[in-house]
Parts: structure tokens; sequence; C-alpha cells
């Protein structure tokens, strides 16, 4: 499959402002967190577009079972069983009773009726991303190919819906079924794009969408909402729930159409600097950036304080490129090599070709190599 190198970037992008946002700016700047729906956004966009486009081969489920196991699990499983080696080192080692929670990609599912998940580590309580993804790659391809992309939208429709009705009812935001919105988002991009004859018929409407949904969105978050809720004459009353439940759609929205302008517009001018290396490789590496960040950010200071090194912008400088260094040591020493067996489970016969984008000479497949 092609790759689109303007995607990686906007990973590399998602997983430097998640890693600043847990340094300095969680209390401060909570909307840099969302973040992490940028990455939901692109996992639906290309996840869909893979299904789309090979999920009627032969022995379709087992090579993108396959494939996902092979992308995912090893070091998401090498992290699992660090925090377990590592928790003696911790400041206040921590109970690991949600282990198995963790294990099965389960964390916070009990919170649907009302139930917790046992407490785990601190080191991997980011991993509901994760876990949020890999239950849409168990169920969404099976959706998706039961009904056909000719009923695609009356799937994507309800896990718009759904997510909104659920946060408004108090739901824990880590569950797939309260957090869907932006995966059905980038789901609905793929279907937007899987046929490059009518993206180009209607380039410039297209354009004027994205930007439109934008723009609505900004002000409708980061105006409207605010402004209800300061009006809402009940502290947590009516408006202020309904903003809440809105907000993550609304970041969501924005998310949904950068990504879409982005994909109009790959390989053009205008985004030269989302193809820089740097932020490239950076997008390459995202995974374990996000995955390992956890525990450069706790154990790193626990290490300079113990040789008299006090905490300091430059030392967040270096904390992010000890995230980065070792993202890139687990893919050239663990990822890559497992990532070559990706060859014993390739889709036959070759790969759709109708994705092609307006500035595209080759027929590529709109996918990105981190994601595959």
């Amino acid at each position: 499959m092609g790759r689109i190198t303007e995607l990686d970037a906007l990973r590399g992008i998602a997983a430097i402002v998640i890693v600043v946002f847990h340094m300095r700016f969680v209390n401060t700047y909570p909307v840099m967190g969302s973040a992490v729906d940028l990455f939901f956004v692109l996992s639906g966009y290309l996840i869909t577009t893979i299904i789309l486009a090979q999920g009627q081969r032969p022995g379709f489920f087992r090579t993108f079972y396959a494939r996902r196991a092979l992308r995912i699990w090893p070091i998401y499983y090498l992290g699992l069983f660090a925090c377990v080696l590592l928790n003696p080192l911790m400041a206040k080692p921590e109970r690991l009773d949600g282990f198995w929670h963790y294990f099965a990609y389960l964390q916070h599912v009990p919170a649907y009726w009302g139930g917790e998940t046992p407490p785990f580590s601190r080191l991997y309580l980011h991993s509901w991303t994760l876990a949020i993804e890999e239950q849409f790659y168990l169920l969404w391809p099976l959706a998706v190919v039961l009904l056909g992309r000719k009923h695609l939208r009356l799937a994507i429709v309800p896990l718009l819906i759904l997510p909104i009705v659920l946060r408004a009812q108090g739901y824990y935001r880590h569950l797939l079924f309260v957090r869907c919105d932006s995966l059905a988002l980038g789901a609905l991009l793929a279907d937007l794009f899987f046929s490059p004859e009518r993206v180009q018929a209607n380039r410039v409407r297209y354009q004027r969408v994205f930007i439109s949904i934008a723009a609505c969105s900004l002000v409708a978050k980061f105006v409207v909402g605010p402004l209800l809720t300061r009006l809402d004459p009940v502290p947590g009353g009516f408006w202020a729930v309904w903003t809440f439940a809105f907000g993550t759609t609304e970041l969501s929205l924005i998310y949904f159409s950068i990504v879409g302008l982005v994909l109009m517009h790959q390989g053009g001018p205008r985004l030269a600097w989302l193809r820089h290396r740097a932020l490239v490789r950076v997008g390459t590496i995202s995974y374990g950036v996000y995955l390992y960040h956890p525990f450069v950010l706790i154990f790193f200071p626990m290490i300079h304080r113990a040789l008299g090194i006090k905490g300091s912008p430059w030392m967040d400088v270096v904390k992010l490129g000890v995230c980065i260094a070792l993202a890139e040591l687990s893919w050239r020493c663990v990822e890559r090599p497992i990532l070559s067996l990706k060859d014993r489970f390739d889709y036959r016969p070759a790969a759709h070709t109708a994705l092609a984008g307006p500035h595209r000479k080759t027929g590529n497949v709109v996918a990105s190599r981190t994601s595959e």
C-alpha cells in the first residue's frame, strides 16, 4: 500500500503535543489532550480505507487481524510487562490488580455498568486510547464488510450520535462508545475519499465544506459553549452538560477537517512543511513515542532529583528527546523486525488502487505504514 507522508507528520505532531501536555499543561491547557482525538480520526480513516479496499478479498479477516496484531501487540505487551518489572523502582510501588484487564485491552470497560477497573500502574493509564482502538479494530471490520460500502454511512451516523448522548448521561469518557465519534469521522473521510473522481469533480466544494466545518466547530467550542455554560443559572445544569457532551465532537470535527484538507492537498507545495524528514520520522515512530513517554516523564525526574539537578524547560526538552530516542530504539530493535513478518500476511491480489489524491501520479491506496 502507498503511504501519505503528510499523515505521518500529523501523527508526529499529535505525539509531541501529548508528551508536552503531560509534561506541563494538563491543568493549564486541557485542550492539548484532545490530540488523542486526532489519532482516532487518523485511525478511523486509515483502517476504514483498508477495509473498503481489501474487505472482499479471500481470507481478509485473518490477514487484517494478523497485521494489526503484528503492529500493535509487541510493544504494547513489552510496555505492560515493563510496568510490572519497574513497579518496585517507583517512589511508591503501586497495586497491579488490574493487570489482566490491561492485558485483554479491557481497561475501564466495567464503567459501562457502573463498575471500576482494579488499580494498575500509572505508567499505563494512558493506554485507554489503545484499548479503544483495539476494540474498534475488532468490531469495525465486521460491520463494514457486513454492511458494504453502500450502507457504510448508516453505521457511521449512530457512532456520531451515541457518544454525545452517553457523555451527557455522565458515562466515563475513556470508553469506546463514549469516544467513537472521532473514529467514525475518520471512517466518513475514508468513504468520501474512496472515489477520486468524485473528489476531483467537487474539489472546491469539499474544501469549502472542510473549512466551514472547522470554523463553525471552533466558534462552537471556544465561544458559544463557554458562553452558554456561564449563562446557565445552575452550575452543572442543562447547558453545561450538553456543552461538555458536544465538546469532544467539536474538536473531532476540527481534526476531521484538517485531515480532509491534508488529503486534498497531499503532495502539493502548500504542505511541503508536513513532508519534512524529521517530522515524518517522528510520525513513523509515534506509537512508541506515545506508549513509552510516561516511563520517561515519571522516572527521569526521579533520576535527576537523585543527582541534585533541578527541573527546567531545558530538562523538558531533554525528556522529549529521550522519548523520541527510546521510540527510535524500539522501532529499530523491536517493531521494524517484527513488522517484516507482515509479508507472510499479504492482501491478495494486489491492493486496490482507487484512492489516489489529486496530487498523486500513481494510484496508491491512501494508507500510512505506521497504521497499516
